[in-house]
């Protein structure tokens, strides 16, 4: 967006060539970290590091946005096909755990994959009452 004989370290950081270095790359890093460190504490009953890991995406959400939608020029297109499908996945699973929580289904409210994400025919069959066939 800037004339190339401008000097770039007086540019928006997100315009500049080092913008993605110097913002995204560390914060995408640090949070990685977090990530794998919050679901080691969590598989061992520790939830308080996956807690804090989710402020640390809300963190960098918000240094992304500085960068505006420029960054998506810098991942592959398998990457981003990859994260949206994830993160509609975990949309999801959260809508799914916040309704079950909320004790929002109704008891008579037929299952919706959509709605739990994908689950097992062997769980399913759990379920079926007496005399009942599918």
């Amino acid at each position: 967006d800037n004339p190339p004989e401008e000097d770039w370290q007086s540019w928006h950081i997100s315009g500049r060539p080092d913008g993605w270095e110097q913002r995204a790359v560390p914060n995408f890093e640090g949070t990685q970290r977090s990530i794998e460190n919050g679901i080691a504490k969590a598989e061992t009953g520790d939830f308080s590091y996956i807690e804090s890991t989710c402020g640390s995406m809300q963190g960098l959400s918000k240094n992304m946005d500085v960068l505006s939608r420029k960054w998506w020029d810098y991942i592959p297109d398998e990457v981003g096909f990859k994260y949206g499908k994830n993160l509609t996945k975990a949309k999801k699973m959260a809508s799914n755990i916040w309704c079950t929580v909320g004790e929002y289904w109704r008891d008579d409210e037929i299952l919706d994959e959509e709605i739990t994400g994908p689950i097992e025919e062997s769980e399913l069959l759990k379920y079926m009452l007496p005399g009942e066939e599918i």
